[in-house]
């Protein structure tokens, strides 16, 4: 007797594992694939916002340059210079706008050195676009992921 109640019923056991397999397995692959799932996602929002970020800036850049450029080069035009200067600040970083209070200051004061200035400030935005358009291709760079965005961007690039 002390035979048969110490003995492992293999069977039965073999059955609770396989069970336990069946089960756990497919959760261990479902939370796997919802952690990989999320990460793509936020890569994505990631590309989107900085996309959007990208095209806001370059707009805000190209609105500037064309009402400024009339008022350094004849000292007329750019009616819109002042609202278009007020928004360079919401995407240029606080570190530059020392360079744009300068180029305001030059502009309202007639000095000589407004053309020298605008240069300055052009550079700066070109680099803060190269700068962002670099961040933006290191995202698209994951395979097959976000073509269509990818093609948003090209296209933006081309007008």
């Amino acid at each position: 007797m002390h035979s048969t109640s110490s003995t492992i019923n293999w069977n039965a056991t073999a059955a609770w594992i396989a069970l336990a397999i069946s089960i756990i397995t497919p959760t261990i692959s479902l939370l796997l694939n919802n952690i990989h799932q999320r990460k793509l996602k936020r890569l994505e929002l990631k590309y989107k916002s900085g996309v959007e970020h990208y095209l806001l800036c370059k707009k805000a850049y190209e609105e500037f340059i064309n009402n400024v450029s009339p008022l350094v080069c004849t000292g007329f035009g750019g009616s819109n210079y002042y609202q278009s200067y007020r928004n360079l600040f919401l995407y240029v970083p606080a570190r530059y706008w020392e360079n744009l209070e300068a180029l305001n200051q030059a502009i309202k004061q007639s000095t000589e050195n407004r053309e020298a200035l605008l240069d300055e400030v052009i550079k700066i935005l070109a680099a803060l676009l190269q700068k962002q358009q670099t961040q933006i291709q290191e995202l698209a760079c994951i395979p097959g992921l976000l073509a269509s965005i990818r093609n948003r961007l090209i296209h933006a690039n081309r007008t």
